[in-house]
């Protein structure tokens, strides 16, 4: 084993263990399917970073690592498999069938690499699902077989693999259909609920609480400023990213810690495609750009103007509004209860 991929395993399994993550059916440490991931991986590869990714490919998406930790300790080849490994949709993209095209999508960009560790991590949930959760399998499996579709430039001999394990699978959930339940319409459970259709209820948990609300104006530089000139005003105004312009556009950003001799373009780096909201992005969606990365760029009319950090979300501003939001909530579930069940109040 790899000196890189002996430091991607202890990172990755020490990563999940941290947050006791586990296996939803087995509760077996989770672990131990990156494992089988790498394994599978190692079998059609000794590519050390492909490896590596195997171990990582969950890291960005479960746990508080962000993309840029994982290129910081393993380099930039390895952050960028993770980068393509990692989901891409967010909560506001709409419904599970609507998230997971959009991942499609991105995985039908990814490169060779990436799309090997994918069929490798498609053969393991696969097993996993079809045998603990026959219900949800069918849909899994219909999603597998889209996937499958932009993934055949995948290793071939893994692709064959997950092919024949996804008919197998079918196979076996058809033997068993007269003991599967009918999936309850999640929604339409939802809507009998008293309140949950009203507008006002609704719009609590969706627009009172954006992305324009916390976001920090962000300084900008053009790409030959000196990186010595722009640090000094980055530290006078304490932000720790500053966007750079390229003939007059904004085209990445440029971290405090990386500052140094030369000119800005020296040190730039790229928005990511999850990277970069609009200023109406839900405060849920903001955080979910914070798990995987340590900061949330905020876009108006196309153009990246503002900038939220992890730490941004404990300022004391963004606290009171949090708790007023919160308030505001527990009245209306008060006002529920007093309408639909007055012999509670």
């Amino acid at each position: 084993m790899s000196d890189l991929i002996e430091r991607a395993q202890d990172y990755a399994t020490r990563a999940h263990q941290r947050i006791d993550h586990r296996r939803k059916y087995s509760k077996q440490p989770y672990h131990l399917h990156l494992q089988a991931v790498a394994k599978l991986v190692a079998i059609v590869t000794d590519d050390p970073e492909m490896i590596a990714a195997a171990w990582l490919h969950d890291t960005v998406e479960d746990t508080p690592a962000t993309l840029e930790d994982i290129g910081a300790e393993f380099g930039a080849p390895v952050a960028e498999l993770v980068e393509e490994l990692t989901d891409v949709s967010r909560p506001s993209d709409g419904n599970r069938e609507q998230r997971k095209e959009i991942d499609r999508k991105h995985s039908a960009q990814a490169s060779q690499r990436a799309k090997t560790v994918k069929l490798a991590d498609l053969i393991d949930n696969c097993k996993d699902i079809v045998k603990h959760d026959p219900r949800f399998a069918r849909i899994y499996l219909t999603e597998m077989s889209a996937l499958l579709d932009v993934l055949k430039e995948g290793d071939s001999r893994l692709f064959d693999s997950a092919r024949k394990i996804h008919a197998r699978s079918l196979d076996k959930l058809e033997k068993k259909a007269s003991e599967l339940c009918t999936r309850k319409n999640v929604d339409a459970f939802a809507s009998t609920i008293p309140g949950f259709a009203s507008p006002a209820f609704r719009r609590m948990f969706t627009e009172l609480f954006t992305a324009r609300d916390i976001a920090e104006r962000l300084l900008s530089f053009d790409a030959d400023n000196p990186r010595k000139d722009a640090c000094k005003i980055m530290e006078k105004h304490k932000q720790n990213v500053a966007s750079v312009r390229i003939s007059g556009r904004v085209q990445g950003y440029i971290r405090e810690i990386d500052i140094g001799e030369g000119d800005c373009a020296d040190a730039i780096r790229h928005f990511t495609v999850d990277q970069v909201v609009d200023g109406a992005t839900t405060l849920a969606d903001v955080i979910h750009v914070l798990t995987r990365h340590n900061h949330c760029f905020v876009s108006l009319l196309g153009e990246v103007v503002g900038v939220i950090g992890r730490d941004d979300i404990n300022k004391p501003m963004v606290r009171m509004r949090l708790f007023g939001v919160i308030t505001m909530i527990e009245m209306g579930l008060v006002q529920l209860i007093e309408e639909h069940f007055p012999q509670a109040a």
